[in-house]
């Protein structure tokens, strides 16, 4: 008579074993990972900080933080940062002070009067001159001294371009309840400098749920530097502009949609460069041209500071397009006007 047979393990034990072993070697393999692999990085950082490289400012990286959607944006609630540096051999020192990720007074809540936004790049954040002298703070004090509750947000932040600052409106401007959005842009727009453009940009960092949550695994990470690199094709850097004129234009378009559907106006700034001023050249160049066709075609009011500017008096430049104090003070008081008169029309209509 033959001894019973030992009875197999049952199938849910078979299973369960499996997946421990598994687990174990996943975890083993994450490890190994970990102690090679470096932490997964964005497009992003690489690009913003080329970007700053260019412009000659270091100090402003430490201003900075990531954002998947803006690319980058302004550290939340600094106080009397100091920045400073040169930027095309000119000296720059000034500090910053931020709150909510802006730099200007922390917006009232609730909503008093007449609220202006200010979109816009480095010019408008006020690259070196103090938070009080920055054309929308001097704004706002213009529009105080005239008898208007006004207030005036500074959403500018360095290397922005139309894109960023629709982002910006899509995501927390429109929140913000604006009365009036001022849009000053085309400096950093057609930048070619960098590796991508921005809606290629922006496609990199537009990741599903899953695969975000799978890139925190350092194993996934460096399978997908690995599959990057095969499928990459090494090309020549940069090239092309951020956005090219017509997506510039398109981009204008968008954020005017984005203004009239919250029941907002929009005004088109049109910034100088300092070549234009030195050389009393009055007409449009480079992004001025299409930013003015813009406003001519879709019907939007726009400013043309570079007029504002020829018919000031002494230094109004830091650099080849950053305002001083002066500069900030002419772009305000051109700007004023314009925005004292949607005011005094918003406040009749709330009457």
């Amino acid at each position: 008579m033959s001894e019973p047979r030992e009875k197999d393990p049952p199938l849910a034990k078979k299973i369960a074993f499996s997946a421990i072993l598994t687990v174990l070697g996943l975890l083993a393999l994450e490890g190994g990972a970990r102690l090679l692999l470096p932490r997964p990085d964005t497009p992003t950082h690489r690009e913003h900080e080329r970007m700053i490289e260019v412009l000659g400012l270091p100090a402003l990286n430490d201003i900075m933080e990531f954002d998947p959607v803006l690319f980058w944006r302004l550290l939340p609630e600094l106080r009397d940062f100091p920045v400073a540096g040169r930027i095309r051999d000119n000296p720059v020192s000034f500090t910053v002070t931020t709150h909510e990720g802006l730099r200007s007074p922390r917006p009232a809540r609730p909503k008093r009067g007449f609220r202006v936004l200010a979109l816009g790049d480095s010019c408008t954040f006020g690259v070196g001159v103090g938070g009080d002298e920055t054309w929308p703070a001097r704004l706002e004090l213009l529009l105080r001294e005239d008898g208007s509750d006004a207030e005036v947000i500074n959403a500018g932040v360095p290397g922005y371009t139309a894109f960023q600052g629709k982002r910006f409106l899509e995501t927390r401007g429109i929140a913000l309840q604006p009365d009036l959005v001022l849009a000053a842009f085309g400096f950093n727009d057609i930048d070619d400098g960098m590796p991508f453009s921005d809606p290629e940009t922006a496609r990199m960092l537009t990741m599903s749920r899953l695969e975000a949550a799978l890139l925190r695994s350092r194993t996934a990470y460096g399978m997908k530097l690995l599959l990057d690199g095969v499928a990459r094709r090494p090309g020549p850097p940069g090239g092309k502009p951020r956005l090219t004129e017509r997506e510039f234009y398109d981009t204008l378009g968008e954020i005017r949609d984005l203004c009239r559907r919250s029941g907002a106006d929009m005004l088109v700034v049109a910034w100088p460069y300092e070549a234009q001023i030195r050389e009393r050249a009055p007409d449009f160049v480079h992004y001025q041209i299409p930013a003015a066709r813009f406003c001519v075609e879709q019907e939007v009011d726009g400013v043309n500071l570079v007029t504002a500017f020829l018919r000031a008096e002494g230094s109004l430049f830091i650099d080849h397009v950053h305002a001083n104090s002066a500069g900030c003070r002419v772009a305000a008081k051109a700007i004023f006007p314009w925005v004292k008169e949607r005011a005094a029309r918003r406040g009749a209509e709330r009457r």
